[in-house]
Parts: C-alpha cells; structure tokens; sequence
C-alpha cells in the first residue's frame, strides 16, 4: 500500500512536515500522487489542489484516446505508463507523463503514427533505428502541444519494434517480452537505470507491483528470465529499495543472479556497464539518429534508404524525411543541404515502395 507514510520516506522528508513540503520535495511531476493520497487520508482539498488533479485525471483521458486511436489500426504492448498507473489503489493518481507502445512490426508502427499525426497533428520528432542481429528495428517518438501549453508539458509517445533496448553496451537489446505481464512491466521499470538512478516515480512502481505478486520474481521460471533479459543487477537494486521502502524481502536468489550478470559484463570488457554508457545508446555504432527535415505523408509502410549526404544519409518515412547523423553534431549547413536534396528528390523522383 502506498500512502502519504511511504512519500515522506522516500523523499526523505520529516514526516511532520506539511504535505505542501512534501509535494515540493518531490516535484511537479508526482504533485498529483501526493494530493491524492492526502485526499484519501483525509486532508482537505482546496481549489488548486482540486485543479492539480482534474488536470492529471484531463491529461490520462487524452492517452487513452491516443491509445484507442493506435489501436484502431495497431495492437501495440503498453510498457509503464497507463499499464502501471491502472495497478496502483483506485484512489491514488499515478501520474502519466508519456505513452511508450510498443508494436510487432514496421507497418503497424507507421500505421500508428500516421494515425496519430492524422488525429493531433503530432510531430515525429525522433526516429531512430538500432540494428539488432541483421534487423534494423525502429522508434518513433511523436508529440503535441497539451491542452494548456503554457504551464503543462507537451502529450509524448514513442511506438518502437522493439521491447527493450538495453544500452547497448552492457545490456544488449531484447525485442520480445517475457512470459508475464507483470515482468514485463516490472522489466520495463529496471530497464530505466540505462539511463540513469532510479527516481522515486521507478521505486513506488516496483513497490506496487511487488505488493500485488509477491512471488513474481520467484522459482525458476521468474529467474530463467531474469538471467535471459538480462537485468539482474538492476532488478536487484531496484527491489532493494521498493522493499525498504514498503515491507516485503528481496527474493533469495537476485543476488546470485546479479552477480553472475555482473560478472558476464566485466568478462565483457571495461565498457560494458551502464553507468559508462555515456547516455542513451551514444555509445553504440548500431544505432543511428535521425534529424527531421520535413513531416509529410507518403504512400508505403516502411522506411527507404535516399542516399549519403553530408552529415549522414537521407531516409524515407511514410511520415516524412529524416537525416541520419554519422556523429553527434551536425553542421547547419549539412542539415539545410539534406532539407533541399529532400524537397528536390520529392517532387523530381518516385521514393521506392511508394
């Protein structure tokens, strides 16, 4: 059980102080978590508490209709997110910040964000693609302004072919699932320490998610998997803390499974650590980046190759055109060069498969 006893815990907050101090030591971002566990015990709500939560409540509903409009042509896996928040108690309001989807393949993926850009007029700022055992898997990551722009942070979503991307260093990427929902999702919450501490938010996951399947992590199953994606290092310290934060045991068997994870990286090399990554994926030379040049619509349900240019290399997307950096800067003039070679290539030649 979550409650205001296990906020002040965790962000180490005298318990006798206000809950207002409470919800400032934890920030913005988990306001809604601590008002509403205030409500539930008791304390009085005024009117911008009040608004706090209807907009957290306002801003869930709109993901919703995101996700119902992804899945009127998609069947995306929900990771974090809404997924997590529908576990916590009925009266707490887990906080919904993005939308991470993940899809079994590329046409689903484009069909999403289509959808999605049809219906917000969304950006597909990001893509990147990850080359994963003669794959190139793909993210999309796609925004739009929220319903009050000004004081709110834009509505996020990322639709990926692929579960789990590691770091690409120590922990490679994983594209299917494991056997369960709730290791998936608790796998999706450790796979948060690739890029960088454990927050509050991730522990009060765990701790939900371990209240409600104590034996998750439990017999042979649970630890054949724990071994095959991979985390068992980050599970155990994330474990670690959700149970001292709200009761419950590490499972008897993570340490030795931790430390056979950790010394698989270390016969890896020096590199092979999460911690030394250097952040998402900028590390790894199977990954690649993409810069948006132009968002349009474009017949076809998968990315094309559109030849090298200075800075990287031009790709096709039923959404638009992306420049694929070579590092991580890119000159000015290199992106502006690819924006004229896009637009000339668009209205001179046919993109292949379109």
């Amino acid at each position: 059980m979550i409650g205001l006893t296990e906020l002040y815990a965790a962000a180490g907050v005298d318990p006798d102080e206000p809950v207002r101090r409470l919800a400032r030591a934890l920030g913005e971002p988990l306001a809604p978590l601590v008002f509403s566990a205030a409500a539930a015990e008791g304390h009085p709500i005024g009117a911008r508490t009040a608004l706090v939560l209807e907009r957290q409540r306002v801003r869930a509903r709109r993901y919703a209709e995101a996700l119902a409009l992804v899945r009127a042509v998609a069947n995306p896996t929900v990771l974090k997110g809404p997924a997590l928040a529908r576990r916590y108690p009925a009266h707490l309001q887990r906080p919904v910040g993005d939308l991470d989807l993940v899809v079994s393949s590329e046409e689903q993926l484009w069909a999403a964000a289509r959808r999605l850009i049809d219906g917000y007029d969304a950006v597909p700022s990001v893509f990147t693609l990850i080359r994963h055992d003669g794959t190139d898997h793909c993210l999309i990551g796609l925004d739009w302004p929220s319903d009050d722009p000004l004081s709110e942070s834009d509505f996020e979503v990322e639709i990926s072919t692929f579960a789990y991307a590691g770091d690409q260093a120590a922990i490679p990427m994983r594209p299917g699932f494991p056997s369960s929902e709730p290791l998936t999702q608790l796998f999706a919450v450790a796979e948060e320490r690739c890029q960088g501490p454990f927050s509050v938010k991730h522990v009060l996951d765990c701790a939900v998610l371990l209240a409600a399947e104590p034996d998750l992590l439990a017999g042979p199953a649970a630890e054949e998997a724990v071994t095959a994606f991979r985390v068992a290092p980050e599970l155990l310290e994330l474990v670690t803390l959700a149970t001292a934060l709200s009761g419950g045991r590490v499972p008897g068997r993570l340490p030795a499974l931790a430390e056979a994870e950790r010394a698989r990286r270390r016969c890896a090399g020096p590199s092979a650590d999460p911690a030394l990554a250097g952040g998402r994926w900028s590390s790894a030379d199977n990954v690649r980046f993409g810069l948006l040049l132009d968002r349009f619509a474009r017949p076809g349900t998968t990315w094309h190759p559109g030849g090298p240019t200075p800075g990287g290399e031009l790709v096709h997307t039923p959404v638009g055109d992306y420049l694929m950096l070579t590092g991580a800067r890119v000159d000015a003039a290199d992106v502006d060069h690819a924006r004229r070679l896009s637009k000339s290539l668009r209205t001179a030649t046919p993109v292949p498969g379109a």
